[in-house]
Order: structure tokens, then sequence, then C-alpha cells
């Protein structure tokens, strides 16, 4: 699908970069470890240490600002938000 996109976008004028995996994955890589198999992607809250998230001022701002670059990737499909630790 992504493909068809970027050909219908090519053939309109052109669109916005969308935001690349890698790229957001690795800037909130503090907060969330992601990982991406064939539109699938996991989202693991995470906090220092591989403990469980500890919600604050940060993690608040970093979780809008993550949500918007993974809505906005057209290669994810399917979205599972997951925890760390049993808390």
């Amino acid at each position: 699908m992504p493909g068809e996109l970027d050909e219908w976008h090519a053939g309109t004028g052109g669109y916005a970069p969308r935001p690349a995996f890698v790229a957001y994955a690795e800037k909130y890589a503090e907060y969330f470890r992601m990982r991406r198999r064939d539109g699938i992607m996991e989202v693991r809250m995470q906090h220092t240490g591989d403990g469980p998230a500890r919600f604050g001022f940060a993690v608040r701002n970093a979780l809008g600002q993550t949500w918007q670059k993974i809505g906005n990737d057209p290669d994810n499909e399917v979205l599972i938000l997951t925890g760390t630790g049993d808390q």
C-alpha cells in the first residue's frame, strides 16, 4: 500500500515527507521500545533500566509526539501497546 500511496501522491503534486520508523523509534527510545514487522508495530512503554514506565511530564509529552509519528507512518497497520514488568 505505501508504494501505491507514493505513486498517487507523486501524481497529485507531491506531499510532505512521512516520518521514518527508524528516526522516531530512536528519538523516543528513552520512553518506548518499538519494533515493527509486516505492518504490525509493538510499542513497549519502559523506563530507565528497562523497568515499568513512571508517568511524569516528559513521558506524557513523548506519548503525544510518538502517537503523532506512529499515526502518520503509512507502514503501520496494527499497533500493540504494552508495558514493561508486572505493573
